[in-house]
């Protein structure tokens, strides 16, 4: 799929935005050296679901390669607490690192076309109801990031420029 969505990248010029799971952070780095490989335009693709580990090297790494990294679970705590999120994220602004970043949630109102299980595990129902939401962006993390040191330059940056950058080229 991968080396497919390389050769639909350099056909039509769409981003390639990727799916990581769990916290092991080889899946990644793996990923960003198949699309160094296949010549995918590394500028044009984001490597999600970093914020699943709280390897702040793992995240580094990805983003000194070339590619936006994806802290795009945010509300979605089963992996990674939003405040180790926010203390990564706003460890990586000070480094530099901001115009590689990209914010999101992984949040769905249904799940396969159908309401949220009501068989889901406890603790991931818990973190479900309380901060997989729409607006857990902008309403927890923003202010949560300002209050860690991050400028509203750098959280404009992050949730405007680079997914701009991303899908436009510009």
């Amino acid at each position: 799929m991968f080396k497919a969505a390389v050769v639909a990248q350099k056909e039509t010029g769409v981003p390639i935005i990727t799916h990581t799971e769990g916290p092991t952070p080889v899946p990644g780095l793996e990923q960003a050296d198949l699309f160094i490989q296949e010549g995918a335009d590394i500028s044009r693709v984001m490597i999600g679901h970093v914020s699943n580990t709280t390897d702040l090297n793992y995240q580094k790494a990805i983003a000194d390669k070339g590619f936006y990294i994806g802290f795009d679970r945010l509300g979605f705590s089963f992996f990674t607490q939003d405040d180790i999120c926010v203390k990564n994220i706003a460890e990586l602004c000070k480094q530099g690192y901001a115009d590689k970043i990209m914010l999101s949630h992984d949040s769905v109102n249904f799940w396969g076309g159908r309401p949220v299980p009501a068989d889901v595990p406890a603790e991931l129902a818990a973190t479900l109801s309380k901060n997989w939401r729409v607006d857990h962006v902008c309403r927890e993390i923003v202010p949560a990031l300002k209050e860690a040191g991050v400028s509203d330059r750098q959280i404009e940056t992050m949730l405007v420029d680079n997914p701009r950058k991303l899908f436009t080229g510009k």
